[in-house]
């Protein structure tokens, strides 16, 4: 066996100490003897390395980044993974530790859902102080009456949490692969391709409706394994939000049960109850998956426990302090978001509007906002990654559904606040202007052709959305005696004519994407839409609203649990109107399930989806119909 000839030293006399320089960054210099092999070691030693370390077989300080790291310019990747030998000790650590935050979590969680601590609470944390003594002051104080009545829903949270942290954290330790790599986003499944899948469906379908975050920012972490605009947390709830839309190609998308889905759902659900902590609610990240939560149980039927994570979200963005706050975009995409969303549930649900910062009509000027040119494509399965992606206005679509907001609370405000003074024509027809103005002057790409094209789902949403506010402002003035014909403009007309308009275009939607592919809070719109043409429209228009409704809730039931009790809701109006449906469609009456009371306030946080226009019309001025007209000419000038 021949060895290879070493190579003679260089005799030309310098020492290694002298041809070498003493700046790493210069090297050796080509033809000059090579340093000495001896190398110096840190004066610490960790005894797991970094990656790069590692790979090396050298010394590692543990710094970040590490010295060795610095010196060869990889600071930048410098990274460390968990040592296999010390992964079970430290996931038993983790476990008890993990066991007593869930503890305090539960107590300050539960205890912020109620107005009387909630201010207290956020200040303590964003002073810093630790989540044992916030818990134990909070133990001390004993439940207060709203704590009382959320024991119940406290209680199943806790039992389905805990459970699932368990099985989460005993097959962390089990699966070693889980330390020795990348970010761990999720523990529900180790298949990326649905995780991938299940984020593009939220980006495609509920994003632009809710832009509650950066789309650009956090794919590039999620990608990256950074936790910059991402964490685990979101991960999991933009998970769970999605699986309503994950629908094989096999499925009849009309008949597709949703079993798996729902199974699915509940678990990234559980995951994400069990990581979210107070000491998180600095995170904006965290703002965001809260915002999200809200969206999954309203579509679950527990609209209660969602109303308290949107409203959690809310006074948290009120407080104003976030240590990760990174970008003025994301913070503004964020507050616009929850913003919206606050404001159509008050809408919706016929309820107060939470006090929230003014939206600005500089919105995003001078900000390098990164989804600006974002593009959308016709997503529901992976195949449907090669079709041709089109301009998503996104941006646009999001901007306008906020101002729209704004003004929507406003009205909320007027009908459903305890009040001193009465409500009169001018203060209702004024906002109908501002209604007529900001639909006048919405930019060119997000207006509709009439009846044709194929304007993108969430513009289509923002006209559905504009039509459903137009009947939830006149509706109250329907039934009123006082009210006439003369009127103009007519409440009755306008409030009939609104309602054809948006179920018009929600047969399009389902046209152009099914109505399987549609928003949690699109099906409200659809509820309301139809509701008030069966009462008040002609006898053609009050079977098909009927029909197409009972339909479409029926679909939206195979993954949306809350079209269950609606659709019970929406079945005894189609009784108490006495609407016969065509022969054909008969069957859509029938029904083989019951709901409890519970189930029905958890779904709507009322017992009834119908607008209370009794308690509205008692706080009108009583001459409200003799300055109708006057009002509105003033108003015109």
């Amino acid at each position: 066996m021949a060895f290879r000839a070493i190579r003679p030293s260089d005799q030309t006399g310098q020492s290694a100490s002298e041809s070498t320089s003493s700046d790493p960054a210069q090297g050796v210099p080509f033809g000059s003897q090579a340093p000495s092999r001896k190398r110096k070691a840190p004066n610490k030693v960790t005894p797991n390395a970094c990656v790069s370390c590692k790979r090396a077989r050298s010394k590692c300080d543990g710094k970040q980044p590490c010295f060795r790291c610095i010196q060869r310019e990889e600071g930048e990747t410098c990274e460390y993974r968990v040592h296999v030998k010390m992964a079970k000790e430290e996931v038993i650590s983790k476990f008890e530790e993990l066991s007593k935050q869930h503890k305090w979590a539960d107590t300050i969680l539960a205890a912020l859902s109620t107005d009387g601590r909630a201010s207290d609470i956020i200040e303590r944390l964003q002073r810093g102080d630790d989540a044992e003594s916030i818990a134990k002051s909070i133990e001390d104080a004993g439940p207060s009456d709203s704590d009382a009545s959320q024991s119940l829903t406290r209680s199943a949270f806790q039992d389905e949490t805990i459970g699932y942290e368990v099985e989460t954290i005993a097959r962390a330790v089990s699966e070693t692969g889980l330390f020795e790599g990348d970010v761990n986003w999720t523990n529900v499944t180790k298949d990326i391709d649905l995780i991938n899948h299940l984020v593009n469906l939220y980006f495609t379908w509920i994003h632009p409706v809710h832009m509650l975050l950066s789309e650009p920012q956090f794919r590039r972490s999620f990608t990256n394994n950074r936790d910059t605009y991402c964490s685990s947390l979101l991960v999991n709830v933009i998970c769970a939000m999605a699986c309503h839309l994950h629908v094989t190609q096999q499925d009849d998308l009309s008949e597709a049960e949703g079993t798996f889905e729902r199974d699915l759902k509940s678990k990234f659900m559980a995951e994400a109850r069990a990581v979210i902590t107070p000491r998180h609610l600095n995170k904006l990240t965290t703002v965001q998956a809260l915002a999200i939560m809200f969206l999954v149980d309203a579509g679950s039927g527990d609209g209660v426990r969602g109303h308290s994570y949107i409203k959690l979200a809310n006074d948290v963005l009120m407080a104003g302090k976030f240590g990760d706050l990174a970008t003025r975009e994301d913070w503004q995409v964020t507050v616009l978001g929850v913003q919206a969303l606050n404001n159509m549930w008050a809408e919706f649900t016929f309820g107060n509007v939470m006090s929230q910062q003014p939206v600005y009509s500089n919105l995003f000027d001078g900000v390098p906002v990164s989804m600006e040119n974002s593009t959308w494509r016709f997503y529901r399965y992976a195949t449907d990654q090669q079709l041709s992606p089109r301009r998503s206005y996104v941006l646009l679509t999001a901007t306008e559904l906020a101002k729209f907001a704004f003004l929507v609370s406003e009205i909320s405000g007027l009908y459903y606040m305890t009040r001193k003074t009465p409500i009169t024509a001018h203060a209702v027809l004024s906002h109908y202007r501002e209604y007529l103005v900001w639909k006048e002057q919405i930019p060119t790409e997000l207006k509709l052709a009439d009846g044709s094209g194929q304007p993108l789902p969430h513009v289509l949403f923002l006209h559905i959305r504009y039509h459903t506010a137009l009947v939830h402002l006149f509706r109250p003035f329907i039934d009123m005696e006082e009210i006439h014909r003369d009127l103009h403009p007519n409440p009755r007309t306008i409030a009939i004519e609104s309602a054809q308009a948006g179920m018009r275009l929600l047969e399009h939607y389902q046209r152009l994407y099914s109505i399987r592919y549609q928003t949690q809070l699109q099906v409200y719109c659809l509820l309301h839409l139809s509701d008030l043409l069966v009462r008040y429209g002609s006898d053609e228009h009050r079977r098909d609203a009927a029909r197409f409704c009972l339909e479409a809730l029926r679909q939206s039931n195979a993954s949306l649990d809350v079209c269950g009790p609606l659709r019970e809701m929406f079945r005894q109006t189609i009784i108490e109107c006495g609407v016969q449906l065509p022969a054909y469609a008969t069957s859509l009456m029938n029904t083989t399930k019951t709901y409890t009371l519970d189930q029905m306030v958890d779904s709507y946080t009322r017992i009834s989806y119908v607008q209370p226009v009794d308690q509205i019309q008692q706080l009108m001025d009583s001459n409200i119909a003799e300055s109708w007209n006057a009002a509105w000419e003033s108003i015109s000038e």
